[in-house]
C-alpha cells in the first residue's frame, strides 16, 4: 500500500490518495491489480485511470531490465 499526499491551493486536488498493489499467479505470469482510493475529487477519472493502467507496463519493463 502506497500514500500519496496531494498539496494544492484548489482543494479539489488536495487529499491522500491510498494505492493497493495486489499481485496473483496467473499462468506463468502475474496478474497486477492496482486500486486507488482518496483520489482528489478535482483530478480528471479517465487521465487518473490512464496513469494508473500504464503502473503495471512500467513495473515489467523496469523488471525485465534489471537482471
Amino acid at each position: 500500500m502506497q500514500r500519496a499526499v496531494f498539496e494544492a491551493d484548489n482543494p479539489s486536488y488536495a487529499g491522500v490518495m491510498t494505492l493497493t498493489w495486489r499481485l496473483a499467479a496467473a499462468g506463468d505470469g502475474t496478474e497486477v491489480t492496482v486500486t486507488a482510493t482518496g483520489v482528489p475529487p478535482g483530478v480528471d477519472r479517465a487521465v487518473h485511470e490512464a496513469a494508473i493502467a500504464s503502473s503495471p507496463a512500467h513495473l515489467a519493463s523496469y523488471a525485465e531490465t534489471a537482471d
